[in-house]
């Protein structure tokens, strides 16, 4: 998966935000994959402003509680659960989910 900098992340949602297209428009005009993403940079800049877009420069060790309790909440969507549990990331809720179903 790419990397995006905090300047281009800040720069699409700023676009979005403003009306300039959707994320579907925004992902072509910014040669991208998918809209998805845009949408979790939106929603990550809603909800904690400008470090919400800001790549974390260490790794939060999440208890096994932690995650097992959000892997068994799954009648929410990884993003809405993501936001509840605060986190950014809400891949991070994908991986864990294949994880437990794995073992």
């Amino acid at each position: 998966m790419a990397k995006y900098s905090f300047e281009f992340k800040f720069k699409v949602v700023q676009d979005y935000l403003n009306g300039i297209g959707g994320t579907p428009f925004l992902a072509q005009k910014y040669h991208m994959k998918g809209h998805q993403l845009i949408e979790n940079w939106v929603h990550s800049y809603q909800s904690y402003g400008i470090q919400g877009l800001e790549r974390k420069r260490q790794h939060t060790a999440y208890s096994t509680p932690f995650k097992l309790n959000a892997v068994i909440t799954s009648e929410k969507s990884y993003q809405t659960l993501a936001h509840e549990l605060r986190l950014n990331n809400p891949a991070l809720l994908t991986r864990w989910v294949l994880d437990y179903r794995q073992k």
